[in-house]
């Protein structure tokens, strides 16, 4: 009885019914800024972020990086379903270390851990290790 009043309402009404579909999520970047001295280094973009087909990004006082090496450092930091652990450390005469834990679970399970180093002076990349192979211990450093 109850239903067939409500249907009776909502025919008299000329009720819409519609549907849409969901908004996707806005575009998001995992970021981190650290400052040495008058040096700022900024790296967005690395590891999972949206959209899926962007690369990391690194700059040092707003300016990219130039360096041999950063085709391949900005590749590493670009994999979409690794986990990375960025450790900034300052150096001398103004230099900054990139210290870069990266954990990646493969497609048939296990985990893979490795580490790599890269090191900036004046704007450029001067030195980088490429990944190597690490540990769980190296990768949850303290």
């Amino acid at each position: 009885m109850i239903l067939s009043a409500l249907a009776l309402l909502l025919a008299a009404q000329n009720v819409v019914i519609t549907t849409h579909e969901p908004r996707s999520a806005s575009p998001w970047v995992n970021s981190v800024r650290a400052s040495c001295g008058a040096q700022r280094l900024a790296i967005d973009g690395y590891g999972g972020s949206k959209p899926l087909t962007a690369l990391a990004r690194i700059r040092i006082n707003g300016r990219a990086v130039a360096g041999r090496e950063m085709g391949r450092l900005v590749a590493d930091l670009s994999h979409k379903r690794a986990v990375y652990r960025l450790q900034i450390l300052c150096g001398y005469a103004g230099g900054i270390e990139l210290r870069i834990g990266e954990g990646e679970r493969l497609p048939d399970g296990p985990v893979r851990y490795r580490a790599a180093r890269a090191e900036f002076q004046g704007g450029r990349l001067r030195a980088y290790t490429g990944f190597e192979e690490a540990d769980a211990d190296a990768f949850w450093f303290r």
